[in-house]
């Protein structure tokens, strides 16, 4: 089946992130990450990502990988506005 070759491409996506102590989640699983900087290997298609960090917002979406290329992601989170009483 030649739908097989295609699901089994697959392609780095690269996450930079600050703050560099944040959490970073690829479908659901936490991924460690180095420096701020994550690499991991995936499955060409769509993956969803969470980065969160204490005192910071968090923020989530969804990544499509190509078979072309790899994928770069450029996150920054900002700090958590905490209203005054």
């Amino acid at each position: 089946k030649p739908m097989g070759a295609v699901a089994s491409q697959k392609q780095t996506l690269t996450i930079r992130y600050t703050p560099s102590s944040a959490t970073v989640l690829v479908d659901n699983k936490m991924v460690r990450g180095n420096n701020g900087v994550v690499k991991i290997t995936l499955p060409v298609g769509q993956h969803s990502y969470i980065v969160a960090s204490d005192g910071y917002e968090s923020e989530e979406g969804t990544v499509k990988l190509k078979a072309s290329a790899p994928s770069n992601l450029q996150i920054q989170l900002s700090k958590e506005v905490v209203a005054a009483i």
